[in-house]
């Protein structure tokens, strides 16, 4: 798997179609997490979503994709609610029935990429006040078929989009050996919005530590401790590279095991001993962490991803 950015995926040259859902009027209102407010809240704007696209190992019928696609839709109840904005101004997360549709094939301009053509559908369809904010499309060549799924990231985090993946395969799976297409619905993320709202606020000694990070940083939150250049608007630029072929990963596994740590541990001891020689700080960084804390999330879809902070200052396990 490669996290990357649209522009530099590598997608085939085909007849490229997408899948238009039917979907109801709004039904009953529902509550909206603290990460979903903030991004939602800011509007719609392009590139505010997460996607995927993977090949099928066989020729499949569009139909039967489309049959999967609301299998998955049905298992998972993000993908069945939308939001709108509220009269004060905050958005409001209601639930929506999602139906069949029809098949629409987009046409990709003389000298236009793919890539150029799949984020323009992706930008328009998938932007937090649509309604739904998700998407499925294809890409027919003559070597097979390359799957895109795209969500609002207000709705799926990365493992997220994994577990889509799965359940699409499986459902395509089960579809063409006559079974049933997926499992009973997983856990929705409305009901993990709802127990976090439940839980009791943060006890003090971590509002404490927050407010040293943050006041050990200028009074913001970390940020990058090392000139950026003039602040202009820079084009976006990925950059994959391989630090671990499969020996070394495994070879750093272990060495994670004698030191009796995580692997995330010595990553962050390695990134301490870089800062602490290029900056001369400690590290400091808004640090994601998710929030599957307990095994019932698992193979549910939804923005289980939090930000904490981090301070590290001494380059050991």
């Amino acid at each position: 798997m490669r996290l990357t950015n649209v522009t530099h995926l590598r997608l085939p040259f085909g007849r490229l179609w997408g899948y238009d859902v039917s979907v109801s009027a709004l039904r009953r209102r529902l509550p909206v997490s603290f990460d979903q407010r903030l991004h939602v809240g800011a509007g719609d704007r392009p590139g505010s979503w997460m996607a995927m696209s993977f090949r099928l190992p066989a020729p499949t019928r569009r139909e039967s994709i489309a049959d999967a696609w609301l299998a998955v839709v049905g298992r998972h109840g993000t993908l069945r609610t939308a939001f709108v904005p509220g009269e004060d101004g905050e958005p409001e997360l209601y639930e929506i029935d999602v139906g069949p549709g029809t098949w629409v094939e987009h046409q990709v301009s003389p000298g236009q990429a793919v890539n150029d053509a799949v984020r323009d559908i992706l930008d328009a369809a998938c932007s937090p006040y649509q309604q739904p904010s998700h998407r499925l499309c294809v890409l027919e060549t003559a070597a097979g078929l390359t799957v895109v799924i795209a969500a609002d990231h207000s709705h799926v985090d990365m493992w997220s989009m994994l577990v889509i993946a799965r359940d699409l395969l499986s459902a395509l799976d089960a579809g063409s050996a006559g079974r049933e297409l997926l499992p009973e619905p997983a856990p929705a993320f409305v009901e993990h919005t709802q127990a976090l709202l439940d839980r009791k606020a943060a006890p003090d000694h971590v509002r404490q530590r927050w407010e040293q990070i943050i006041g050990d940083s200028g009074g913001v939150m970390p940020q990058f401790p090392l000139p950026l250049g003039a602040p202009n608007p820079q084009r976006e630029r990925v950059e994959v590279r391989d630090v671990f072929d499969l020996d070394d990963g495994a070879a750093f596994a272990a060495q994670a095991r004698n030191d009796g740590v995580s692997t995330l541990a010595l990553a962050v001891v390695a990134m301490t001993a870089v800062t602490r020689e290029l900056a001369g700080t400690p590290l400091r960084a808004v640090f994601p962490v998710h929030s599957r804390f307990d095994d019932k999330w698992h193979d549910s879809v939804g923005w289980f991803i939090t930000n904490s902070v981090l301070e590290s200052a001494v380059p050991e396990p």
